[in-house]
């Protein structure tokens, strides 16, 4: 889900309510989760049950400043990949933790691979199947990108893929540039 001058209200909507499990008040997904609707989303788009199948999911860890309190972080990460994985005939486990708190990405922190590397651990052997990391937004593809690094280190054979529920670009950002920029 790409954002559109004329539909970022109604995006910011959705995203909002899969990011803290309330009820969308718009279209055709009217008084459900968000994250339930996040999956009737994906059910309209047939590619998404192969993409899916038989790959272990692994949750993008929080960034550990919570909504209150810190680490008490709302994680939609965990329940997408625990509700993806069910939906699609796949397996999800935690590899990855934040051990150190950081600011989010989207609090417009400087976005740098060194800063999640840092501050995220690999907790278990990596095994040998097709990873999806998964999140559920994505504003500057940073903390994704950390975890693939991480994995890849932790087993350069991993095949480790990405996949999020929305992606917010800052001004002027398209997705080819998410996909190639260079953070160091």
């Amino acid at each position: 889900m790409t954002y559109y001058d004329n539909e970022d209200a109604r995006r910011r909507e959705f995203v909002h309510a899969v990011k803290n499990c309330r009820t969308v008040k718009f279209g055709n997904y009217y008084g459900q989760d968000g994250r339930a609707a996040a999956l009737g989303v994906s059910r309209r788009r047939r590619w998404m049950a192969s993409y899916f199948a038989g790959a272990l999911l692994v949750p993008v860890p929080p960034s550990g400043k919570g909504v209150d309190v810190d680490i008490d972080d709302l994680w939609s990460g965990r329940d997408l990949a625990s509700l993806f994985a069910e939906a699609y005939g796949g397996s999800w486990r935690s590899l990855l933790h934040r051990h150190t708190p950081i600011e989010k990405s989207s609090k417009g922190i400087q976005r740098t691979l060194r800063r999640h590397i840092e501050s995220i651990a690999v907790t278990d052997s990596i095994p040998d199947c097709r990873i999806i990391l998964v999140d559920d937004v994505v504003a500057s593809g940073s903390t994704m990108c950390a975890c693939a690094e991480l994995l890849w280190r932790a087993d350069a054979r991993a095949r480790v893929h990405g996949f999020a529920v929305a992606y917010r670009p800052g001004n002027e950002e398209r997705l080819c540039n998410f996909a190639t920029r260079q953070y160091e």
